[in-house]
């Protein structure tokens, strides 16, 4: 089956998904979802992206991203090929494992409308609470929550840019 086809978005943001091989659920080992927080970081360091808002659930991640205008390397799909390939190869390194950890491809939309970013953002922070994980967004460990609701609480080593509008 052909990918669909990414376009770039002109400086707005780009509302990101991608799941693991088969549904697996390796992100429930809390070692292996630090060590993509950390490939997250390293992503979010770089000056090709500004990431607004992630989480990683057991599945599958969500993020909301801009592509720097400034960098014209920056491409919606390298970014996300680098993280999901760094994050495997590393976790396949470390684990002494092979095989698949992604699906291949993600899907992807861009988002023009300032409701619709906020909505976004709000999707993304409540996924875990919407599939029965925990009560409340803060709970879950792997989210860029506490970056919004309370900055002195985000101890990730992600670095979160909001958008303007937030």
């Amino acid at each position: 089956m052909a990918q669909p086809k990414h376009y770039e978005s002109g400086g707005f943001p780009f509302f990101v998904e991608s799941n693991c091989f088969e549904r697996s659920t390796p992100f429930r080992n809390p070692v292996w979802a630090r060590f993509f927080i950390w490939e997250l970081g390293l992503l979010s360091s770089r000056d090709e992206v500004l990431l607004h808002a992630f989480v990683l659930m057991p599945d599958h991640f969500h993020l909301l991203l801009t592509l720097n205008q400034d960098n014209n390397e920056a491409n919606i799909s390298k970014v996300v090929k680098s993280l999901k390939g760094r994050s495997a190869r590393g976790l396949n390194f470390i684990f002494e494992r092979e095989g698949n950890l992604w699906q291949k491809g993600f899907h992807d939309r861009i988002i023009r409308v300032e409701k619709s970013i906020r909505r976004a953002i709000e999707y993304i922070h409540n996924n875990p609470v919407e599939a029965g994980l925990v009560k409340n967004p803060g709970d879950w460990p792997f989210s860029s929550y506490w970056a919004y609701a309370d900055e002195n609480r985000f101890k990730l080593p992600v670095r979160i840019v909001k958008p303007v509008l937030v």
